[in-house]
């Protein structure tokens, strides 16, 4: 079973630096599930041979890296986080799928992610040096944070209106070729033709306080690791008003503390997998 996870991580970074080497990216992004409960599975792009191969979905696997093109969906039941390098997390509540439909890195060092909330609920969590070039595709519009790192609740129901709730933080929202700025504390969803329209807030759920939970343990988790050398830091700290206000850490640093906070309760069926290869430090926000 180790020799079959090996391969298959070792495969998927193949595949990202076919594709990053075919971009001209300077690098490969390290984007990992650092969390996952019951039945969640992935479905793989083809590999850049064979770009006509069925697809399947298969099941997933705890700190596999996440890769251009991969889809991740949770079963009933069943949650899971994906980690982004500089401290970020994207959640999954049962009933849900997520696609990454650009996960690159530019020549100069810079992250640029683009994702698809194609249905479920998702609760988002980035930080600044993770958010600048994110994009975030839901419900017939796109949610960028050119102002930094933010908190999001998103809802894209089945046969319903999509929604996003600000938490934290600001967004940008473009839809029908109209761009407006949503700040924190407000929901809105995507009206045909005239661009957003502004909801009530949603009473926090059950998913709503397992991010919260999530988010704080990585706190603690961050605190606990004490100071860290000064070449283990990023150049761009976040707004004081993030969620975590210290995740300067280099990227390998961040994964070693999101890994800390399931190391001494594993999830059944679903060891750790060791340490994750390092990545670009998140110095690229100076």
């Amino acid at each position: 079973m180790v020799k079959r996870r090996t391969f298959r991580l070792g495969f998927l970074l193949l595949l990202a630096a076919a594709a990053a080497a075919a971009l001209g990216e300077s690098r490969v992004r390290i984007v990992v599930i650092s969390f996952l409960e019951h039945r969640v599975q992935v479905e793989l792009p083809p590999p850049p041979n064979d770009p006509q191969q069925a697809l399947r979905w298969t099941t997933a696997v705890m700190n596999a890296p996440v890769i251009e093109g991969e889809s991740i969906r949770t079963q009933i039941q069943s949650d899971a986080e994906i980690e982004l390098e500089c401290g970020s997390a994207l959640r999954l509540a049962p009933g849900s799928e997520l696609t990454f439909n650009r996960l690159r890195l530019s020549n100069d060092g810079v992250p640029i992610t683009t994702v698809t909330l194609h249905l479920g609920e998702a609760f988002f969590t980035m930080q600044d040096a993770d958010s600048r070039d994110f994009e975030t595709r839901i419900g017939g519009g796109v949610i960028r944070m050119p102002d930094g790192g933010a908190k999001l609740r998103l809802d894209a129901p089945a046969g319903k209106p999509a929604s996003v709730e600000v938490l934290n933080g600001q967004v940008l929202v473009q839809t029908g070729g109209l761009n407006e700025t949503v700040h924190s504390t407000r929901r809105f969803e995507f009206a045909p033709r005239s661009g957003i329209r502004l909801l009530s807030l949603l009473k926090p759920d059950q998913w709503q306080l397992w991010s919260k939970r999530r988010d704080e343990a990585f706190q603690r988790a961050v605190l606990a690791a004490g100071p860290k050398p000064p070449a283990q830091f990023s150049a761009s700290a976040p707004n004081p008003s993030s969620i975590t206000p210290t995740p300067g850490y280099a990227p390998d640093v961040v994964q070693g503390l999101f890994n800390s906070m399931d190391s001494k309760n594993p999830v059944p069926g679903h060891p750790l997998q060791g340490p994750t290869p390092p990545v670009p430090h998140c110095a690229h926000r100076g």
